[in-house]
């Protein structure tokens, strides 16, 4: 079957894995307390948790195109 895909909800979801990525990237080179692993490896793991997240509502963004 096919179905009509709104262009609008589209470029919606597109800017928002862009301005994701951006912010992800920005975020992975500048970690806190590098001088101490145990910050680095705490900044990171919160890192990936929020990226998760964020990622599930991409997701649920682009199941409901």
């Amino acid at each position: 079957m096919t179905k009509d895909i709104d262009a609008e909800k589209v470029d919606a979801v597109s800017v928002v894995v862009m301005a994701l990525s951006r912010e992800y990237i920005l975020r992975a080179n500048r970690p806190d307390g590098k001088d101490n692993p145990k910050l680095v490896k705490a900044y990171y793991r919160k890192m990936f948790i929020d990226w998760q997240l964020a990622i599930q509502g991409v997701i649920k963004e682009i199941e409901s195109i």
